[in-house]
């Protein structure tokens, strides 16, 4: 079996100990797992050290000044979705392969959003939406971002028989034959009673303009990597009238901003795509991407 001479973990990687023994399979060194992510640039040069393969997480930086110091690094394997921090040019220059997970953690995030608006609408818990307990039934949904999570939240709307609204930058036609409905991304935010935002890391997209086209009673759901408000302000007062709720999982970020706000529903911890079943099928991919690079190369 074809092996890395070794295999350098650079940040904290959320997989099983299944996977852990299998990539160890295939590196000739041991590899060893940080407990904490590198705190800067040269942290990141030291662990990958004379390491010819490395694995990192979705907020792990790799630019030209890191691969300078890595003269033997032929792989990276990027145990998450996000390239955001990856300097692409400058790994295609050193003929370094990149490689990351996706469609990994989609159910997870459906589950979580729908489970915060069930709690929501019905008044299960410390929230309610209306005065009067209601259903997500007849409702309309409205989706920006109709990739793999997008999908998958209208998957789950439909079943509830919800109206179901989306924008994307391309059209969607399997889907609009299933009953979601395309839409300008304006005309999305006023016709729809929850908006749900599934954008790339860091993506601004919501700002004053925004917000008072989306209106009172709505709520946001947010489950995106980063911060992707543009007026972090505008979400503060808009969060101040009756009836608004944006639901946002782990992002300490967005809670130093909003934390102190009645209808900001924060859960702690808590990582909407993050599931044993997301840990499985993410560990899945990361080896099979590492067994997949040894076969060819």
């Amino acid at each position: 079996m074809k092996r890395f001479r070794k295999i350098a973990i650079i940040d904290t990687v959320k997989i099983t100990e299944v996977a852990k023994r299998a990539i160890q399979d295939y590196s000739n060194e041991l590899v060893i797992y940080p407990e904490s992510d590198a705190k800067d640039e040269t942290e990141t040069y030291k662990r990958i050290g004379r390491a010819d393969a490395i694995l990192g997480n979705w907020q792990s930086t790799i630019n030209a000044s890191i691969l300078k110091h890595t003269p033997n690094l032929k792989y990276i394997g990027i145990c998450g979705t996000s390239l955001a921090n990856i300097d692409l040019e400058a790994v295609k220059k050193q003929n370094i392969v990149l490689k990351n997970v996706t469609d990994y953690g989609d159910e997870g995030v459906a589950e979580y959003i729908f489970a915060q608006l069930l709690n929501l609408f019905r008044g299960f818990g410390k929230y309610k939406w209306r005065d009067e307990v209601s259903e997500l039934n007849s409702k309309t949904i409205g989706i920006v971002g109709l990739g793999a999570t997008g999908q998958q939240v209208a998957r789950v709307a439909l079943g509830f028989k919800m109206k179901v609204l989306y924008y994307s930058k391309s059209r969607k036609i399997e889907w609009e034959g299933k009953g979601v409905q395309y839409s300008p991304i304006g005309n999305l935010f006023k016709k729809s009673d929850i908006v749900s935002l599934h954008v790339l890391k860091n993506t601004k997209i919501i700002g004053k303009d925004e917000l008072e086209k989306i209106g009172n009673g709505k709520v946001i759901t947010d489950t995106c990597l980063g911060n992707i408000y543009k007026d972090i302000n505008a979400v503060r007062l808009w969060l101040g009238k009756e009836n608004n709720f944006l639901i946002r999982d782990y992002q300490p970020e967005i809670k130093e901003k909003l934390g102190d706000l009645e209808r900001f529903i924060y859960t702690d911890d808590v990582i909407a795509g993050l599931t044993a079943e997301a840990r499985e099928r993410l560990s899945t991919k990361v080896v099979d991407n590492i067994k997949a690079y040894l076969e060819k190369n």
